[in-house]
């Protein structure tokens, strides 16, 4: 035990920070099984819980035919759709180590691994990046576990999965670029596609584009030959993904494509919300509505002060750093115009939930962040002092933009924060210098 615990130190303690953290705000709010509120809400408590029943009643009595057609719907239909939605995740299999009248233990217990789970694979790939910060990964990994769209949508868990599975196939993306494996990445991809096909989409899509970026930033252009080789590689892992997930993939093709909703988005390139507006969401308690609100993309106020500090850093190439700003660009532009916001949905406008796949918008900044820290000796103080007080003034002129969603109270505190932020990244910086 004591190898394994030296082994795996890092990860267990990313494991169980942000666990701490999820549970210590369960208790401050009140909310079950510490008192009275319960995590059933919404469309948690109005479909999901009965489909856990449902496959808890299957699994149970054995009835596996019923996973795939179901007598209760309607004079019968197929049931893979809707399982391939909402219950295909394997940490689902938990809720048989509980009695049925527990569900909702087991849905809570399912929603801390989750969030656990999610800080463990950030820190996997960031130590995979920068094998000598350990200690670093912890903090950016909390950061990425509780970032706004695991606590806004922790009642649509059959989402979280991605969440988790994203930074592996990152990482699984640079195997293949650095060193010509692919394992990783396909069977990362497969876990993420069977887990829920929708977010599955989303990752494939990114996919495709970190690929690009991750290659381009190492490579020339004129290396024709190497990136055919790296990009078949690439293409023929993702096809083996896809074959290994047809399983499920194909059926619920067949199943949904008759639905009303499939496909049914109205590609027009409009504007969804002023671009300012974005940068109200990243400041603290910015929650506005689950209807038609905002992208969900906070993920820590020292995320605001660190990726701008990115693409100052001289220890990353010009090239590199073009490339991420014009992903990011790409990213805040799909939120933005419809068009390119419906493609990232499967080309379908989704009700209430909006921006489903802003958890991707997060990791890239979370990343970027990450690098700039690890190489803060290579920003100077004037430009740390400079963006900092730019900072500042952005706020004060969302404060003056009077959203609704936004109290001057956290106006005051994310102040107070970016500032303290700013004063201990500068000590870090001494610090780091002394000890060259």
């Amino acid at each position: 035990m004591k190898k394994f615990f030296s082994k795996f130190k890092v990860n267990i303690i990313v494991f169980f920070i942000p666990v701490f953290i999820y549970l210590l705000t369960y208790i401050i709010f009140g909310v079950y099984p510490f008192k009275d509120k319960i995590i059933l809400i919404s469309d948690m408590y109005s479909q999901y819980i009965h489909y856990y029943i449902y496959i808890y009643d299957s699994i149970s009595n054995l009835d596996f035919f019923s996973l795939i057609y179901s007598w209760n719907i309607g004079l019968g239909n197929s049931f893979i759709g809707l399982f391939s939605s909402y219950l295909s995740s394997p940490l689902n299999l938990i809720i048989l180590l509980f009695p049925k009248k527990n569900l909702t233990e087991a849905i809570f217990i399912i929603t801390i691994l989750k969030i656990g789970f999610s800080a463990v694979s950030f820190s996997f790939f960031l130590n995979y990046l920068h094998k000598d910060n350990k200690s670093y990964c912890i903090i950016f990994s909390v950061l990425y576990s509780l970032m706004s769209y695991m606590v806004v949508y922790s009642f649509n868990i059959m989402w979280l999965d991605s969440v988790i599975y994203l930074p592996l196939v990152a990482m699984g993306i640079n195997k293949i670029v650095k060193e010509k494996k692919f394992i990783l990445y396909c069977i990362s991809l497969f876990l993420t596609i069977i887990s829920n096909y929708y977010t599955g989409y989303m990752v494939c899509i990114f996919s495709i584009l970190y690929f690009l970026i991750v290659y381009f930033s190492v490579n020339d252009l004129k290396d024709v030959k190497i990136f055919l080789h790296r990009f078949k590689l690439f293409i023929i892992s993702s096809l083996l993904a896809g074959i290994l997930s047809s399983y499920l993939i194909i059926p619920t093709y067949f199943s949904l494509k008759n639905t009303n909703s499939f496909g049914s988005g109205n590609l027009e390139m409009k504007a969804n919300y002023d671009f300012i507006d974005l940068f109200s969401k990243m400041i603290i308690n910015s929650y506005d509505t689950l209807t038609v609100g905002l992208p969900n993309v906070y993920c820590g106020l020292i995320v605001l002060i660190l990726v701008p500090l990115y693409f100052f850093n001289t220890k990353y190439s010009i090239k590199e750093k073009i490339l991420y700003f014009i992903f990011i660009v790409f990213l805040i532009f799909s939120f933005n115009i419809s068009a390119f916001n419906i493609i990232w949905h499967g080309f379908d406008y989704p009700n209430w939930f909006p921006y489903r796949y802003s958890f991707i918008f997060s990791f890239i900044l979370l990343k970027l962040a990450f690098k700039a820290f690890v190489e803060l000796k290579n920003i100077k103080f004037f430009i740390i002092v400079g963006y900092t007080s730019i900072l500042i003034l952005t706020i004060i002129v969302i404060q003056k933009l009077d959203y609704d969603f936004i109290n001057d109270i956290s106006i005051t505190l994310s102040i107070l924060i970016i500032l303290v932020y700013t004063t201990l990244l500068s000590l870090f910086k001494i610090n780091f210098k002394k000890n060259i």
